[in-house]
């Protein structure tokens, strides 16, 4: 885990503080000092706190926070500190993003000056196609089904040959069934990682 500390004016115009962080972070923490290079900040109580802004692909976010107020003993000032935890919304997009605080209270609300979310685009992006060593090794397996199918009817035969010559008809016909239901059988690899799933071709 890791925690920012910023410091974040009440008032616009300043050269906007910027954040770094990776592509699909989500255990972040940022805390942000409130203060105002103008007038008189007062943050009362049972007032809320809000982070918002837009991604690079144009969607907006909004995510609630918390805010706390302490008394300096030796000075008596207060320090208005707002913790927001990192939703990987937050970071799923590379690129920057313009975000700002909202503090809310009794139906008014009083924004920060903005600030950047500079987000490094990830090395292998969601959207980035397995490499060919992993499409490789689905292709072998699919390859390898038809002869799976065919031991699978080999075994059948085998034991359906043996068990009547002892008589055992009834058994050898359910054992065929058994095995038969192997011809049923898929296979997919639905999350395109390597990881091949068997179903029914009965089943959704």
């Amino acid at each position: 885990m890791i925690v920012y500390n910023r410091r974040i004016n009440m008032v616009p115009g300043e050269v906007p503080v910027f954040i770094h962080m990776s592509q699909y972070d989500s255990d972040i923490t940022l805390e942000f000092e409130l203060y105002a290079s103008e007038g008189t900040f007062v943050v009362e109580s049972g007032t809320t706190v809000l982070i918002r802004g837009t991604k690079p692909d144009g969607n907006g976010i909004s995510i609630d926070g918390e805010i706390e107020s302490t008394q300096d003993p030796e000075t008596g000032q207060y320090v208005h500190l707002v913790t927001i935890e990192v939703d990987q919304q937050m970071t799923a997009v590379a690129g920057k993003s313009l975000y700002e605080l909202s503090l809310r209270k009794g139906g008014k609300e009083l924004n920060t000056a903005n600030f950047v979310l500079d987000i490094e685009r990830a090395p292998l992006d969601a959207e980035t196609l397995p490499s060919e060593s992993v499409i490789k090794e689905l292709v072998d397996v699919i390859d390898q089904a038809d002869e799976i199918m065919q031991a699978a009817e080999d075994v059948l035969n085998a034991i359906d040959d043996t068990l009547t010559q002892e008589g055992k008809a009834a058994d050898a016909a359910a054992v065929g069934e058994a095995l038969a239901n192997l011809s049923a059988y898929t296979f997919s690899d639905p999350n395109n990682d390597g990881n091949i799933v068997i179903t029914a071709g009965g089943d959704s």
